[in-house]
């Protein structure tokens, strides 16, 4: 999957061509690819659901350019980064300052401004580079400028 999603991301940035071939490999492995929440006993393989998801929608978007499969993509990244901070944080889910302390994390503000200059380049016609969960966490840990939620 990492692979693909290295992939995708080239092809976001217009430094390689989207293999079709390749695509429909792909998602005819999806089923094998994706773990399954019976099989492991970790609160990563949720995490590990959401990335192929995201890859998923992140495959069909470039392959039909879906607008809807763009934004469940995008969605789909921000649920992620939400889940990943808390975890990684053990923030308590009752927690009355729970939504502003994941604002506030670094791995959110990095996904959030990723969704923000892909938003910008979407409304001035520029090339997209494809966000990764990967980026986002080690961006994350260096970024010190924060968004605020729309």
């Amino acid at each position: 999957m990492h692979e693909w999603a290295v992939q995708l991301q080239n092809v976001a940035t217009g430094t390689s061509a989207l293999d079709v071939q390749k695509v429909e490999e792909i998602t005819t492995q999806w089923d094998t690819l994706v773990p399954d929440h019976d099989e492991f006993d970790s609160s990563l393989t949720s995490a590990a659901l959401d990335a192929a998801l995201t890859l998923t929608y992140a495959t069909d978007a470039a392959v039909s350019e879906s607008v809807d499969d763009a934004v469940n993509a995008g969605h789909q990244a921000m649920t992620l980064a939400d889940m990943l901070t808390q975890e990684s944080e053990n923030m308590h889910p009752q927690d009355s300052q729970l939504e502003e302390k994941i604002l506030a994390h670094p791995l959110m503000q990095a996904e959030l401004q990723r969704q923000i200059q892909a938003l910008c380049a979407l409304e001035s016609g520029d090339e997209l580079i494809a966000p990764s969960v990967s980026g986002a966490a080690r961006d994350g840990r260096r970024s010190s400028r924060r968004v605020r939620a729309m």
